[in-house]
């Protein structure tokens, strides 16, 4: 079953499949382009061979620990900016409240940032729109944390249903579903002010019961997108450290940052550049690869314009795995 078929080739991947079938479960295959074989009797050498696949394994632990290593680090590196970004939300609230109302007031903006973030996307930051603030001092993160810091507590439903109603309009052009969000939120914020704006002192229900009446009204109105507003603060959170820390560095070197660049000096603790020198690759080192390979591949380098230019092609024409059949 697993002899080739010279009129109609099978591709390499169907061979592999059908020996891991006929190997069974317990087997480990190992692919190679040719076996080491005994000068004496030319047969293969198995020692050799154990030794070349030992080495295969050890080499690839090796490259994998590497790239788990770089992960962790760039992983670090990527958390590091929740720092600055949650320094930023709170020092407003501890500064101005004691601190159990401190820590309401920031897990309601962070509730409310996902919804102000999607709302930017669908308007100032919508794709093919004015880019001009990319040239102010504040980035598109940057405003985004004002909004979210200079609303009031007690207009936080009214900016939460706001958010939802001109989400629905911009990417949906839903008008029923934008205009009910907009009378909620205006009957939130009348809530708030009817009864003096106490409601947003108290520690658990405005965040709880604003958003169970946000989720009410969404499960009548659109039940079909209520899983994408819920799903909206696990994307910012996701992206929040790519998004925040590429436009705090690429702001932080304008020779004018003084304040932006400290911020980030003080809160963000960035892991090292380290250079392992495993690329240090020369022309003696180019030739002597591609002089190996030649011998054991199809491929070829190859340079034309004075050495400017680099090709690859191949060596003789390739034929393709399986013809197909015409109909």
């Amino acid at each position: 079953a697993l002899e080739p078929d010279r009129q109609r080739p099978t591709p390499a991947c169907r061979i592999l499949d059908s020996v891991r079938r006929a190997a069974g479960t317990g087997c480990r295959l190992h692919t190679k382009s040719r076996l080491p074989l005994h000068p004496a009797t030319a047969k293969v050498d198995r020692r050799k061979l154990i030794a070349e696949i030992q080495e295969a394994h050890a080499r690839a632990a090796d490259h994998r620990a590497h790239f788990e290593h770089l992960h962790r680090r760039m992983l670090v590196g990527y958390c590091a900016w929740y720092v600055p970004f949650l320094a930023i939300l709170a020092t407003p609230g501890l500064c101005l409240l004691p601190f159990r109302d401190a820590l309401e007031n920031l897990l309601l903006r962070l509730c409310l940032l996902p919804y102000l973030w999607a709302a930017f996307l669908h308007t100032i930051l919508e794709p093919g729109g004015d880019r001009s603030f990319y040239r102010w001092p504040l980035g598109p993160p940057d405003l985004l944390l004002l909004t979210a810091m200079v609303i009031p507590r007690a207009c936080s439903g009214f900016a939460w249903a706001c958010c939802c109603a001109v989400i629905n309009w911009r990417r949906d052009r839903d008008i029923i579903a934008s205009f009910t969000f907009a009378v909620l939120g205006f009957a939130l914020l009348g809530v708030s002010f009817d009864t003096g704006g106490s409601a947003s002192l108290s520690p658990r229900l405005p965040i709880v019961g604003q958003a169970a009446v946000l989720l009410v009204v969404a499960s009548l109105v659109i039940p079909g997108r209520v899983g994408f507003f819920l799903g909206l603060p696990v994307s910012l959170y996701l992206v929040l450290p790519k998004w925040f820390g590429d436009d705090w560095r690429w702001r932080c070197r304008c020779h004018t940052a003084y304040f932006r660049r400290l911020l980030a000096k003080c809160f963000v603790w960035m892991p090292d550049k380290q250079w392992d020198g495993g690329w240090d690759w020369t022309r003696e080192k180019e030739a002597a690869y591609w002089h190996i390979r030649e011998q054991t591949t199809n491929i070829r380098l190859r340079r034309d314009y004075g050495g400017d230019a680099l090709f690859v092609d191949f060596v003789s024409p390739v034929e393709p795995a399986s013809r197909g059949v015409a109909m």
